[in-house]
């Protein structure tokens, strides 16, 4: 019981810290343990600035007040609006940061109430995302996603060929498509 307690009232003072977002991040099992402290770390310390620069720069406002993080050894997924989301545990440390930004943009997306057949999430994100994390962390942290993203490109979605795209049109360019996009699925 004496446990149980400790756990809520840390949990709490935790929480009281963080923004009207709040991630609970949960360790796969034993081996995930540190990494999802280190994610947990991230969220505790970037989470108000974080949001207030997605919400600013994207012009979306979250619709999730509460997501479960899972920390796994496997690909991260930003889950669903009743599924939990999925955050590799084997990144360095600036990939952490940098993925959990990307995966919490999918989030962001739930706002819109359309999807039409020719919607591309990673097309609408790669509109803001590289602008973001140029907000909050510099061009050379900007540039180290992109080079680690770029690397996840699958069958699916060509990142590369994605990011060279939304790059292509300079910030004013991608400032345009972005609320193009988002006024074509509302």
């Amino acid at each position: 019981m004496k446990i149980l307690v400790m756990t809520f009232l840390l949990f709490s003072a935790h929480i009281a810290g963080q923004t009207k977002l709040k991630l609970i991040f949960m360790a796969s099992d034993s081996t995930t343990v540190s990494e999802k402290n280190e994610y947990d770390s991230i969220w505790y310390s970037e989470s108000k600035k974080i949001v207030e620069a997605m919400e600013r720069i994207s012009g979306m406002n979250f619709i999730d007040t509460l997501v479960i993080v899972h920390v796994v050894d496997m690909p991260s997924n930003s889950g669903g609006p009743d599924t939990p989301m999925r955050l590799r545990s084997s990144y360095p440390t600036l990939i952490k940061q940098g993925t959990l930004i990307h995966e919490l943009g999918h989030r962001l997306h739930f706002c819109l109430k359309r999807r039409t057949k020719d919607f591309n999430d990673h097309e609408l994100l790669f509109l803001y995302l590289y602008d973001v994390w140029l907000d909050l962390y510099g061009e050379e942290f900007a540039q180290l996603q992109i080079k680690a993203e770029n690397k996840r490109s699958n069958k699916t979605n060509n990142y590369k060929e994605m990011w060279e795209k939304a790059l292509k049109l300079g910030a004013d360019g991608r400032k345009i498509k972005l609320k193009q996009m988002i006024e074509s699925q509302k």
